[in-house]
This record gives C-alpha cells, sequence and structure tokens, in this order.
C-alpha cells in the first residue's frame, strides 16, 4: 500500500470519527436541553408550592373551590379578596398540570384523566380557556382537544 492511500484511508477515518463525535454533541445538547426545560418547568411548580399550601391549608379554599369551580362565569365578576384567592389557586392547578404534560407526557391516559377531572368544573374549565395562549403548543392543544370532547358530550 503506497504511502498516499494510506493518508487518504486515514484521512477517511479521521473524517468518520469527526462525524461520530459531531453526533454525539448533538445527542447530548439535545438531552441536556430537555433536561433543562424540565428543572425550570418544575422550579415553576416547585416555587408555587409554599403558596399553594399556605392557601389550601386555610379551610375556606374548599369553600372558594365550590363556589367559583363550579360557577363559569366568575372569571367576568368583580374582583373581590375571595375571586383573587380562586384565581390564584387555579392558576397554580393550571400550572401545575402543565408542568406534568411537558415533563411527564410519556403517560398521556394518565394525564387525560387528572386533566379531565379538573375540565368537568365549569368555573375551572373556562380559566383554563383563558390560559389557552399562554400554555406552550402541545399542552394547549391538549387541553383544547379536551375541553371540546367534554363540551361535544
Amino acid at each position: 500500500m503506497k504511502l498516499s492511500e494510506l493518508n487518504e484511508l486515514l484521512s477517511l477515518f479521521a473524517s468518520l470519527g469527526v462525524l461520530a463525535g459531531i453526533f454525539i454533541l448533538v445527542l447530548e445538547i439535545s438531552q441536556n436541553t430537555r433536561a433543562i426545560e424540565n428543572d425550570a418547568f418544575w422550579s415553576r411548580v416547585n416555587a408555587s408550592q409554599n403558596v399553594l399550601s399556605t392557601i389550601v391549608e386555610n379551610p375556606e379554599v374548599a369553600e372558594l373551590m365550590l363556589t367559583y369551580g363550579s360557577d363559569p362565569d366568575f372569571m367576568n365578576a368583580p374582583i373581590t379578596p375571595d375571586i383573587l384567592r380562586a384565581q390564584v389557586l387555579f392558576e397554580m392547578i393550571v400550572r401545575q398540570t402543565e408542568a406534568r404534560f411537558v415533563t411527564q407526557s410519556d403517560d398521556l391516559d394518565a394525564m387525560r384523566a387528572a386533566t379531565i377531572r379538573y375540565l368537568n368544573q365549569p368555573g375551572l374549565r373556562e380559566f383554563f380557556k383563558s390560559q389557552l395562549d399562554l400554555f406552550t403548543p402541545e399542552f394547549a392543544e391538549f387541553v383544547d382537544g379536551l375541553i371540546n370532547q367534554l363540551e361535544n358530550n
């Protein structure tokens, strides 16, 4: 084998090695990006847990859920402390549901069942509808499909 042929063969192997390295790098970046996105969603959810715990530990929260969760017009009512607290509670429910969808969407049947439990309450359904533009596109499509399914049945 001539020296030039050996040089070409070694250059080919070096090029293949570079391509394999680039491929591995792209995979690593993709995995790291997904991990960072998941961490960001769960950080937002975890940050809201203290506030959520404070609200839920108060007995009047159950009353808020019963009063405003079943009232599809509560979003149009004048803002009162109770309405504001209900909106904060609903916001936390919505954001936690979205974070679960984004980070744990491998079990869509369980996600669908959990989300439908919320959407069966007319007030919460209206709140979810009001937030559709703020969701990730995938979650907005998921929720919109469930809302349409519930409203057409």
